[in-house]
């Protein structure tokens, strides 16, 4: 988190202190999981250097977007240098998945 601090002289008489916080993401971009499909498991986890954002990431299988939240493709669990990730489905072990978002 950035702090800046800025101090505006009103009519001469008093300042009024103004604070501005930014918080600074960073990527990650096509992340392999930790274990590969087999064709059977559908919870696979991805490590990341950070914390991920919640519902910021973009999950791939084969090339094609995947859609979170229930009732779609999968969900996510956000920890710390971990994004874990449940299909409802059990992708082909031929098959690669790769996510990217923020942390």
């Amino acid at each position: 988190t950035l702090s800046l601090h800025v101090a505006l002289p009103i009519f001469g008489l008093t300042q009024l202190e103004s604070s501005v916080f930014a918080t600074i993401h960073h990527h990650y971009v096509n992340v392999s999981p930790v274990s590969g499909p087999d064709g059977l498991t559908t919870i696979f986890t991805f490590t990341i250097p950070g914390t991920p954002v919640s519902n910021q990431e973009s999950v791939y299988v084969n090339g094609v977007l995947r859609y979170s939240g229930a009732g779609n493709d999968y969900t996510a669990a956000y920890l710390p240098n971990q994004l874990a990730v449940t299909f409802t489905f059990a992708p082909a072990g031929s098959s690669r998945i790769v996510a990217s978002g923020t942390y």
